[in-house]
């Protein structure tokens, strides 16, 4: 009977310390993602001009880079969805635009 308490008393302890370590490893991971997002910093420079804006865009999607930004005049919000701009297709020339020759 005593063996089978000290299993069981080494399976808690192992379970324990594996929460402990998962709880851990958690923890720092959301520390630095709200310490350094480069991509929320991007956003918010990219849409107020600021690093650290009172009315932040939100990141809705982040694999498809899908942002929400509030409109101060409507009181409504803005979806962009930044995943579908094409930088080769950026700069080609519009009809009507004309180079200096």
């Amino acid at each position: 009977m005593e063996e089978r308490a000290a299993k069981s008393d080494g399976v808690r302890r192992c379970l324990a310390g594996g929460v402990v370590i998962f709880l851990w490893i958690v923890m720092t991971q959301i520390h630095a993602l709200a310490e350094d997002d480069s991509l929320q910093k991007a956003v918010n420079y990219l849409f107020t001009g600021r690093n650290d804006p009172q009315d932040a865009p939100e990141i809705l999607d982040r694999k498809s880079c899908v942002v929400v930004v509030p409109d101060s005049k409507s009181k409504q919000t803005i979806r962009y969805y930044l995943g579908r701009f094409r930088m080769d297709t950026a700069f080609e020339q519009y009809p009507g635009v004309k180079e200096a020759a």
